[in-house]
């Protein structure tokens, strides 16, 4: 369960040697977002096996300017799959054996096969044009699960350390450093690209304490929040309650003040007896920003994404005093 508040941020093309080799298995993963269609391809990452760039594999927005694809040189390219404008979209890149995938949002949406010849030379791409924007792109020298993929998605910082070769937090004024501590840091021509800090990189924020209890009870553990703060899904351990019209409420983690009024997102999931239902809230404070009822709760696990209206984003003036409530109805 967690609010996800992503912004702008630009990366810009880069470039450098010292790649993972082709046939070694790969992880490339992050946010991208297009500004306009740009009504052609470009690449996002790429990897190299030959110093004339003849041997590749890679992530790409394919001609119509609004698609990403997967493809190799030394296989076929998958359908492209639409993603659309102005929309935050978390991409990653996997290499398992001869097979490529790209898995969009949680989802695999492209594959495609062969391998490329031998390495020549490595070399190693990620960037894009002025129209599109990136952000917390991290690689392994590993193909991660869809769980742990799952887990990258929802978290700011690496969440797994094993065969993570690079980390481009892009914050703190240094877009192009890289932060695993393997000194990876981007370059263009031969020099390291670095630029100030944007506003509003994605965010994702889980509950952090317990406001009040209620009648709501903890599946194990005595605390609500140590069953929802989850990084990877579960529903091994949740929150419960028998009593009508009882109310609980969990405060999240606090964030920064994306300064935009678009891509905030209220994440969670319901488990009903199929006659008694759920309000969910998202509050400031004491005050509700935002409220959805489920009545009644599905009988079978459910996940709902819900997402803020401009108004209701701007409301928010402290991100620092976001909590949810939930109410048996």
């Amino acid at each position: 369960m967690y609010l996800n508040a992503v912004g702008d941020i630009v990366y810009r093309q880069a470039d450098l040697g010292d790649s993972i080799p082709q046939a070694n298995p790969v992880t490339a993963a992050g946010w991208l977002r297009i500004l306009s269609d740009i009504d052609a391809g470009t690449a996002i990452w790429e990897r190299y096996g030959n110093i004339d760039g003849t041997i590749w594999q890679g992530i790409y927005i394919d001609p119509t300017g609004t698609a990403v694809l997967v493809n190799n040189s030394g296989g076929s390219a998958s359908g492209s799959t639409e993603i659309g404008v102005d929309n935050w979209v978390h991409v990653a890149y996997v290499r398992d054996g001869t097979n490529h995938y790209i898995i969009l949002n949680g989802v695999l949406v492209g594959t495609s096969t062969g391998t490329p010849g031998a390495d020549v030379s490595t070399s190693f791409a990620l960037g894009g044009n002025g129209d599109i924007e990136l952000a917390h792109w991290r690689i392994w020298e590993a193909a991660l699960t869809a769980d742990e993929l799952l887990a990258e998605r929802q978290s700011i910082s690496p969440v797994r350390t094993a065969g993570l070769w690079a980390n481009y937090e892009m914050a703190n004024g240094a877009l192009a450093a890289d932060s695993s501590g393997n000194g990876r840091d981007l370059r263009l021509n031969g020099t390291v690209v670095d630029g100030a800090e944007e506003p509003g990189i994605p965010q994702v924020a889980r509950p952090s304490s317990d406001v009040s209890d209620g009648a709501w009870t903890p599946s194990s553990g005595v605390d609500l929040y140590g069953v929802l703060d989850e990084v990877v899904l579960s529903d091994a351990d949740y929150i419960t309650t028998n009593t009508t019209a009882d109310a609980c409420v969990v405060a999240l983690g606090a964030l920064s003040d994306p300064t935009s009024s678009a891509g905030h997102l209220l994440r969670y999931r319901l488990l009903g007896d199929g006659t008694s239902g759920i309000t969910v809230e998202l509050l400031q404070g004491s005050t509700t920003i935002a409220t959805w009822t489920h009545d009644p709760a599905p009988a079978t696990w459910t996940t709902y994404s819900q997402t803020l209206t401009g108004t209701q984003a701007d409301s928010i003036t402290d991100y620092t005093a976001l909590r949810l409530r939930f109410t048996e109805v």
